[in-house]
């Protein structure tokens, strides 16, 4: 059993997001909160992550430091053009890679 599942999402943004990304990420998140990643983890919580400039490379470095200085025990790198499903997180967890 895992203990704890912390989870970064982090955002690589150039400022403009579009809706579906806003409409995916809505209904992202109380999913996290809700719905165990894996069965019988102990603790489970996300963190998200935003970070703007037109550096998508020093975007995605700076939102993994920031993760790292959150203890989070994953990262999930989500762009403000993207669409995804709810469950997004919990598919690519439980592939259970390192």
């Amino acid at each position: 059993m895992q203990e704890r599942f912390k989870v970064a999402l982090c955002v690589s943004s150039g400022g403009a997001c579009k809706p579906g990304f806003v409409v995916s990420l809505a209904t992202l998140t109380p999913y996290i909160a809700q719905v165990p990643v894996y069965p019988g983890v102990a603790t489970q919580s996300f963190s998200l992550k935003v970070a703007e400039s037109s550096s998508i490379c020093d975007n995605r470095q700076l939102l993994v430091q920031a993760a790292i200085d959150d203890d989070c025990t994953h990262v999930c790198f989500i762009d403000d053009d993207m669409i995804f499903p709810r469950d997004a997180v919990h598919r690519l967890a439980r592939w259970r890679q390192p």
